[in-house]
């Protein structure tokens, strides 16, 4: 049922503080989403959990523009940010990681978790490496994970 737009938030801050992420194929189990939000967690292969994903302070970024269809409307979630350096260990992880499919759990300033790619609708990864052409310039990884979906990223309440 549609109703009245909720009373505002007397504190709401934009940014995102971390995310985690999981190889889509080694899911085992996406627990129902249901009215916008998930209640049970997720199962992954044994001895596995999510993954720490790192991205510098203010580069992360979450957006979800909405499109309409033939079909009804179409979600674009894109999750993007940029990690520093050119190590070997962060040159193969990109490599390894580049166009795979993924599911990420996303956290907000307040602490809100969402599940971004879940339900047939992983995730990809791209990456982009550049050097700067300065001494002032941050090299390092430019990356996203964006996939269409038919629903907006649920809220994660475990």
């Amino acid at each position: 049922m549609i109703t009245s737009f909720p009373s505002k938030w007397l504190y709401n801050p934009g940014g995102l503080r971390h995310f985690k992420f999981m190889p889509a194929y080694q899911v085992i189990n996406q627990p129902l989403i249901r009215d916008s939000e998930i209640t049970e967690p997720f199962t992954f292969s044994p001895g596995l959990s999510w993954l720490d994903g790192y991205a510098t302070a203010e580069t992360l970024n979450f957006n979800e523009p909405g499109t309409d269809s033939e079909n009804g409307t179409i979600y674009d979630p894109e999750i993007s940010g940029f990690v520093p350096g050119d190590k070997l260990d962060l040159i193969r992880l990109m490599s390894k990681m580049d166009r795979q499919p993924f599911l990420v759990l996303i956290t907000d300033a307040l602490g809100q978790l969402r599940v971004c790619g879940s339900h047939g609708y992983p995730l990809t990864f791209l990456s982009s490496f550049n050097s700067g052409t300065g001494r002032a310039d941050s090299k390092g990884f430019q990356f996203s994970f964006k996939t269409q979906c038919i629903f907006r990223a649920p809220v994660y309440n475990v």
